[in-house]
């Protein structure tokens, strides 16, 4: 990642480069210490979840990645989260009980399917001590956000996050390019190639 600018609270301009990491998914999930040592820093990052005409996707941040990833499919496999069928509709609540657990040979199927569509991508933003993941996280979730329920290619999209977060008038003016390898066509598909600005997001 380039980073042009000083001290966080005195920037007024900063200018990114995300290189996206991934997708990593159930049966490719990265073992090596390497890798997970990597992914043990500050960043933003996106899952996915496709269906037969429907494109969901959901934006976040953490001051650790690996360990945000792994309480994501925890959500999903603990029945913590609500869950989709296999047309991508919602038809299932998050457990305030042991509801799911006690039918567990007849939910675990729907879990499991849920778990094993996640794609995860991933951007390391260890500038100025991780301090720029949410400005970032922002203006990802504002192109999300406008998005919402329109056809992306030959599927509705949906984005997953609840909430839409404005521009915090105390984030520093970020404009930052994605780079994506040519197996994240969908990153394109959802942010484009052009840079993404702050003045330009909402």
């Amino acid at each position: 990642m380039d980073l042009n600018g000083v001290g966080l609270g005195h920037m007024k301009q900063v200018k990114l480069t995300l290189k996206w990491n991934g997708p990593i998914f159930i049966g490719s999930l990265p073992e090596d210490k390497k890798t997970l040592g990597g992914m043990e820093k500050p960043g933003v990052y996106v899952y996915t979840q496709e269906y037969p005409k429907k494109l969901v996707a959901y934006v976040g941040n953490s001051k650790n990645v690996l360990s945000r990833i792994q309480q994501h499919y925890g959500g999903f496999l603990g029945y913590t989260y609500s869950r989709r069928n296999q047309m991508g509709d919602q038809e299932f609540e998050p457990d305030r009980g042991f509801e799911s657990l006690n039918r567990i040979d007849k939910t675990y199927r729907v879990a499991r399917e849920e778990a094993k569509r996640l794609r995860f991508y991933y951007s390391i933003l260890e500038d100025q001590g991780g301090s720029l993941i949410k400005p970032v996280e922002s203006l990802l979730l504002g192109v999300l956000k406008d998005k919402d329920k329109t056809n992306i290619g030959k599927k509705m999209f949906v984005c997953d996050n609840e909430r839409r977060e404005g521009y915090h008038k105390d984030y520093p003016k970020v404009t930052f390019e994605n780079v994506f390898s040519k197996d994240q066509s969908i990153l394109s598909s959802l942010f484009g190639r052009d840079s993404l600005s702050w003045r330009s997001a909402f």
